[in-house]
């Protein structure tokens, strides 16, 4: 069977990496290599991979220059590298979760289903379902999808990514196909993942699996922000200051991710999924300096746009307003 390779960015992973690299080697599909990139950890990190290593030679911790380049930087990096090295799929992980023992295999299984078609390989990413779970591994959610209301569906996943990911990097796997144009991932985007899906479903397909096949374990380390949507705005866990600066630097993100990708298409002269480039351009026009922000949001609200739930739909129709502000000061 095909292999895949699995790139995973780790940071002061000590409490939780042996027990995701062990739910690994309990995978159904055994044709796996894991590359591990320490990102400037302080905890030994780095000397327990490499003693994981010498006891699997599957395990690959790639030598680095110790610089903090945090999650996009590292998975952008671990991507390339996958890539150069003739990654057929590549899986992309966190150290503090579990994997279901058939994760690989049903998604690779889904992967070569969703390329297959008559002009060849076509670019594909597949994402499952995930169990929340607290530290200690007890559950707080059986469905992700559920409790963090996002909207999925392929009907219309190009313009929910446009402003919002759907999709989590630790459930996801692409590939190599869908590689060839994501890579290099800009450092302009939100996340790695959400600039992988947002490419899957303009110029490929996305598949999902409703099936939780990773335990996403949710801790106070996490980078990620709550796994469910209204916990979000308990003050007595997250400060609204903080959670609305990093939700409105990710809208920022989102806009020149959406910018890059229109320039991409254009360079590479890329075909597109049917209707795409026409709602790219508009989306991108609709935020060019000369427009009213007020017009903006009054302009994506005619067109149903960005197709998103309402509660998360006023926040970004918020953080559109707040642009110019913004840019003033």
């Amino acid at each position: 069977m095909e292999g895949a390779t699995i790139v995973l960015a780790v940071r002061n992973g000590t409490d939780y990496l042996e027990a995701f690299i062990a739910s690994l080697k309990q995978q159904t599909h055994s044709n796996w290599r894991l590359l591990v990139r320490d990102d400037a950890s302080t905890d030994g990190t780095a000397e327990l991979v490499r003693r994981l290593a010498a006891e699997d030679h599957r395990i690959c911790l790639l030598e680095c220059d110790r610089r903090q380049l945090g999650p996009l930087g590292s998975f952008s990096r671990l991507l390339q590298r996958a890539y150069d090295c003739g990654a057929q799929y590549v899986c992309t992980a966190d150290h503090d979760d579990l994997w279901h023992p058939q994760k690989l295999e049903l998604q690779l299984a889904e992967l070569r289903r969703a390329e297959h078609s008559d002009q060849g390989c076509r670019p594909a990413l597949v994402y499952s379902d995930l169990t929340v779970v607290d530290q200690r591994l007890r559950v707080v959610s059986e469905s992700f999808f559920r409790c963090s209301r996002l909207v999925h569906g392929d009907e219309n996943a190009f313009e929910t990514l446009l402003a919002r990911s759907f999709v989590l990097g630790c459930a996801c796997a692409v590939n190599r196909q869908l590689l060839d144009f994501a890579l290099p991932v800009p450092q302009c985007v939100p996340m790695h993942d959400w600039w992988l899906a947002l490419c899957a479903a303009a110029i490929g397909q996305i598949v999902e699996i409703a099936e939780p096949l990773v335990q996403y374990r949710r801790h106070d380390k996490n980078d990620s922000g709550p796994a469910s949507f209204w916990s979000g705005f308990n003050p007595l866990r997250y400060s609204w200051r903080t959670r609305w600066q990093k939700g409105f630097d990710s809208f920022r993100r989102a806009l020149a991710q959406a910018q890059e990708l229109r320039k991409r298409l254009a360079q590479r002269q890329q075909m597109c999924n049917p209707g795409v480039r026409e709602t790219l351009e508009q989306y991108c026009d609709l935020f060019g300096q000369n427009r009213s922000r007020l017009r903006t949001v009054y302009e994506l609200s005619r067109r149903g746009m960005p197709r998103i739930d309402l509660p998360r739909r006023l926040i970004y129709y918020l953080c559109v307003l707040s642009l110019d502000r913004r840019k003033a000061a």
